[in-house]
């Protein structure tokens, strides 16, 4: 009787710390995100930022030739012309949702957008790269 109780609570131990150990869950340390565009001209990237929250987090958007940031909250740290690569230093990010707006001087598609993040995540101490959209 008492080896079934054993089984038990050994596949109930193994369900509640499988998503500890999933690399894809927000459990490791892993920012996750959506990219969306409004109105034609205005991307909306949506990060979320799990507990605890990296230090700094490099956010970079790429832009199909011609395009444009004409304003962004928070602001760009640097635009790469040459690349058509902008990028955000974002610091003192908090666990949750955060939001990154910028509007465009010309009609986009999120087809033609590419946005990914590159943080050290503070669980493993190891840097991270991530794609959100290609």
């Amino acid at each position: 009787m008492l080896l079934p109780k054993k089984i038990i609570m050994s596949f109930f131990l193994l369900i509640i710390f499988i998503p500890f150990f999933y690399p894809g869950s927000a459990l490791c340390g892993q920012i996750t995100g959506k990219v969306r565009v409004s109105r034609a001209k205005k991307v909306q990237i949506f990060l979320t930022v799990p507990a605890p929250a990296p230090k700094t987090v490099i956010l970079t958007l790429r832009l199909p030739e011609g395009t444009k940031v004409v304003s962004s909250t928070p602001a760009p740290a640097r635009f790469l012309p040459e690349k058509r690569e902008v990028n955000w230093l974002l610091a003192d990010l908090r666990p949750g949702q955060q939001k990154i707006e910028c509007s465009m001087n010309q009609k986009i598609r999120i087809s033609d957008l590419s946005v990914s993040v590159r943080y050290k995540n503070p669980r493993t101490g190891k840097m991270e790269d991530h794609v959100l959209a290609r």
